[in-house]
């Protein structure tokens, strides 16, 4: 049940994620190109309902957040980690709820919050101040009471604040990881597991060569490749070949095509 104050994932469509902090006491309203929506009409209603706008013919369906709804719709202070790859690092990361995990390069929260929901505790460390206010003003708001945002340069200063063989699993998503490698294995348990998250080929080749003394490196990428199921009438002889349609009428029906994102490393 959506309450005042609750945090409400805005679905319109694949591509189309947004959110909303409930404020019907001050008469808030959320609008999108598909309409204005009442806050008020949204409070006392099952999340999954469908809303429909004050104004138009409009509806956006109001989600319970995950990380992923959050991923599809924050705002972007630093280059994300998309879900495909934030999915491959929890699994690989062999993460459970008692599991104590450090990250480094808080950014935009996005892998935070896939690490918050897999993790017991989840220590994130961010060099830039504001990014790592921002961060900790938004997990605050969204509920993430088992994550510890510090304003802290790991290459330069460590960990700080975490014990030495404290933390079952670390994950590394700087522009040079290598620098953090010392620090990451003084604070990791031993048998724990070590990501690095970078989007050159270069970055590897440095992490790699900082950790010939290390045994089982794998380095992956993650590819994905989405399919559009319909079905096709094909057209007989008695009719002239339609002409090819250049324009998608619907956006679901335009092929996607995605770009490498990043290189993922294990040790």
């Amino acid at each position: 049940m959506m309450r005042s104050d609750d945090l409400v994932m805005l679905y319109s469509g694949p591509d189309q994620v947004d959110y909303a902090y409930l404020s019907p006491e001050t008469a808030g309203v959320y609008q999108n190109k598909h309409g204005s929506f009442q806050h008020r009409s949204l409070v006392g209603k099952a999340f999954g309902t469908r809303i429909r706008a004050s104004n138009s013919d409009g509806w956006v369906d109001a989600l319970a957040p995950t990380p992923e709804l959050w991923a599809s719709a924050v705002r972007h202070r630093t280059q994300i980690v998309h879900q495909l790859d934030a999915a491959v690092v929890c699994f690989e990361l062999g993460v459970r709820r008692s599991s104590v995990c450090a990250e480094a390069g808080t950014g935009s929260g996005a892998m935070t919050g896939a690490l918050s929901r897999s993790c017991g505790s989840v220590h994130t460390y961010e060099f830039n101040e504001a990014r790592a206010t921002a961060a900790q003003g938004e997990f605050e708001r969204n509920g993430l009471t088992n994550v510890t945002v510090r304003h802290c340069d790991v290459c330069e200063e460590g960990f700080r604040d975490l014990d030495v063989d404290s933390v079952d699993a670390v994950f590394l998503d700087l522009p040079e990881p290598w620098r953090a490698l010392p620090h990451a294995l003084r604070v990791a348990k031993p048998g724990a597991r070590i990501a690095t998250y970078s989007p050159c080929v270069e970055q590897v080749h440095r992490t790699r060569d900082a950790l010939s003394t290390c045994l089982d490196l794998r380095t992956l990428e993650v590819r994905q490749r989405d399919f559009v199921v319909k079905d096709v009438l094909l057209e007989t002889g008695l009719a002239p070949p339609a002409k090819r349609r250049k324009d998608y009428q619907n956006e679901d029906d335009a092929p996607r095509r995605y770009a490498n994102c990043a290189f993922l490393a294990w040790f």
